[in-house]
């Protein structure tokens, strides 16, 4: 095989090996890395001028409690894009994708044979046995309906400062403004400030 040919075929395995092992990224779902495109992240989906349905998808490494802050950070910042200080959430829903893997059980035995053309005998036959291990495989995904809001209601609705959500769940995860950039271009999950 030419290198030539052999180069996509790395870059895909060196691709799979960087991003296995690793929590999902705070990253537009979808969002183009080379050739590959990303499989989990959030995406939004806009419903009126100020409702917006906000989706964030993790992988077999994320904790639903991140899954679920990174949906609330994503509704805080689409409520700061849209000049809202303030969102309530209209409904919530989590999901875990679950799923499960046998490999299959495979059996190696060894038996060594030592002899002549007349004569022949058996030494010591090993046998190694592996797979069958049951590997489970969950992945969370949390959605929000949110309304934006430009007022706080008088009527002592719960609402979220979204300023103060974007701030704690970023320090919380420690995500920077280095990060934004990962987030895709405006109008795939992006902040442009």
């Amino acid at each position: 095989m030419k290198f030539q040919t052999a180069r996509p075929i790395i870059v895909v395995v060196i691709g799979i090996l960087v991003s296995t092992g690793c929590a999902t990224d705070y990253e537009a779902r979808g969002l183009k890395r080379g050739f590959l495109e990303t499989q989990f992240g959030f995406s939004e989906t806009q419903f009126t001028e100020n409702v917006f349905q906000v989706r964030f998808e993790g992988n077999e490494y994320t904790s639903m409690e991140r899954a679920t802050d990174f949906t609330l950070l994503r509704s805080a910042e689409i409520s700061l894009q849209h000049g809202s200080p303030y969102f309530v959430i209209l409904d919530v829903a989590q999901h875990v994708d679950t799923s499960t893997i046998t490999t299959p059980p495979t059996a190696n035995t060894t038996f060594h044979v030592t002899g002549s053309p007349s004569f022949a005998s058996g030494a010591a036959t090993t046998t190694y046995h592996s797979g069958g291990e049951i590997t489970v495989s969950e992945k969370p995904s949390a959605t929000n309906t949110i309304a934006c809001l430009k007022v706080r209601p008088a009527d002592g609705t719960f609402v979220y400062e979204a300023a103060l959500v974007h701030q704690s769940i970023r320090t919380k995860y420690g995500l920077d403004v280095k990060n934004e950039a990962k987030r895709g271009p405006k109008g795939k999950g992006s902040i442009n400030r």
